[in-house]
């Protein structure tokens, strides 16, 4: 959606009101906007105008469309350009109808519990946003990683606290098999605890960490093939966008 007419942000208040079509969600293009100074970025934004408020067109000539305008309210911020961050409008991102069949691991704003089981480490992962509950839907898969069971496994205890970035990786020979987390609305964040596994005779080798895996409020979704599994995950908040992204390290392991 772009927004219309000519608008000028500036340091005297951090939001403006100004014209715009939708009912949802929203992303500012930078159409007819003058930002000031211009190191300022607009962010995600959503309609705070009740329908009652909103002014509707008539439809077209065929009755085929209806044009609702309402108010919106533009947030911002100063941030550094990020070229390491997929962006918003990223192809692999997909709607909640496309979702609707996944068996997430969580409810918005639930507890999110995955225990991957005997022989077993996570080698996949995929997310999607909602920013009405600004929250995520998480699916952390699990597939057959050790030639025998584990030996030994331990939980890492809470490795942040909300709206803190955390830097989580198992021990040497260690793999991820599972993760507890539970969400704040006060803080629209999450705390993570993870589970880490190891098997004997088995050794962590060839380890990386990946790129961001996720833009802003955008779809998730990374994945390796066998020999590989996820070892660790490391993360940052924003607070205007009550949103994550993601890196997470990844390990072959083998006997």
């Amino acid at each position: 959606v772009d927004i219309t007419g000519s608008n000028t942000v500036d340091r005297s208040s951090q939001c403006v009101e100004v014209p715009c079509s939708g009912t949802e969600d929203v992303i500012i293009t930078g159409n007819g906007i003058t930002v000031n100074p211009p190191d300022l970025h607009l962010s995600r934004i959503s309609v705070f105008s009740s329908k009652e408020e909103c002014e509707t067109s008539p439809k077209d000539d065929d009755g085929s469309s209806v044009t609702v305008t309402c108010n919106v309210q533009i947030n911002w911020q100063k941030q550094e350009d990020d070229e390491n961050v997929i962006s918003d409008s990223s192809p692999n991102a997909m709607t909640q109808g496309e979702t609707a069949d996944i068996q997430w691991n969580n409810y918005w704003d639930g507890y999110l519990r995955v225990d991957c089981g005997v022989s077993q480490g996570i080698r996949r992962v995929r997310s999607v946003y909602n920013g009405g509950v600004r929250d995520r839907l998480w699916l952390w898969e699990c597939h057959t990683i050790a030639e025998s069971p584990w030996d030994h496994c331990y939980w890492t205890g809470y490795v942040n606290w909300f709206d803190q970035p955390f830097y989580s990786q198992c021990a040497a020979n260690y793999v991820l098999n599972g993760m507890f987390s539970y969400h704040s609305n006060g803080y629209e964040d999450r705390r993570w605890n993870f589970y880490c596994c190891h098997a004997p005779r088995h050794t962590t080798k060839n380890c990386f960490v990946t790129g961001y895996i996720n833009g802003w409020n955008a779809w998730m979704d990374y994945g390796v093939g066998y020999p590989y599994v996820f070892t660790g995950a490391f993360s940052y908040d924003d607070n205007w966008r009550h949103d994550r992204v993601w890196q997470v390290q990844v390990c072959q392991y083998e006997c």
